[in-house]
């Protein structure tokens, strides 16, 4: 997100003042105010696990990322051109499942996930998509004289960086509302080019 902000703060011939105060907050508030409040080490820990199960106050079983990062490449392994099928992922997964024989109905990463379903012609096609409209929020960024075309492009650049972070570390694109919102926010900057 930052880097989105700096290259939009780079675009302008005279930067603006909130500009400059949106991309200075970005970082404060993800390094201070998020790891004060949250704790770095809580941060990490919960990127490295995907399930925690707890009892009574005790964790009883984990499951971390990167051991269903793994299993859900060897998924793709077996069918890497077209994938298994949409929203097959909870039906496939428990033959590859590690020892622990937790219940996944999700990869927690949805680029494995959407691999996995629709293979790597989907992920190839979705990429596409997503880098065009990236693409074309770039060129709006360029449009320095409307602010509307500008403001509109940035916001979609930023969203569109933002989601496909997330997108790594979970399931948010397999949730109808964020997928939905998340096409919205891809092809806004189409509505205001010509």
């Amino acid at each position: 997100l930052t880097l989105v902000g700096l290259f939009a703060w780079w675009r302008l011939r005279l930067p603006s003042r909130p500009l400059m105060v949106l991309v200075i907050s970005v970082l404060v508030i993800d390094v201070f105010v998020i790891g004060t409040w949250f704790g770095v080490e809580q941060v990490i820990d919960r990127l490295q696990k995907t399930v925690q199960v707890e009892q009574d106050e005790w964790v009883v079983q984990d499951k971390n990322r990167i051991d269903t990062d793994r299993e859900s490449l060897q998924i793709i392994r077996q069918k890497p051109i077209a994938g298994w099928g949409g929203g097959s992922f909870y039906t496939v997964y428990p033959a590859w499942r590690g020892d622990d024989q937790m219940f996944m109905d999700h990869a927690h990463n949805d680029y494995l996930e959407f691999t996995v379903e629709y293979g790597l012609v989907g992920l190839a096609l979705l990429g596409a998509f997503v880098l065009l409209c990236f693409l074309h929020a770039a060129q709006g960024l360029r449009d320095r004289d409307t602010p509307r075309t500008f403001g509109i492009s940035f916001a979609s650049a930023m969203a569109i960086v933002a989601m496909m972070i997330h997108a790594s570390v979970d399931f948010n694109l397999q949730i109808p509302a964020n997928a939905a919102w998340f096409i919205v926010l891809c092809v806004l900057p189409f509505t205001v080019r010509d």
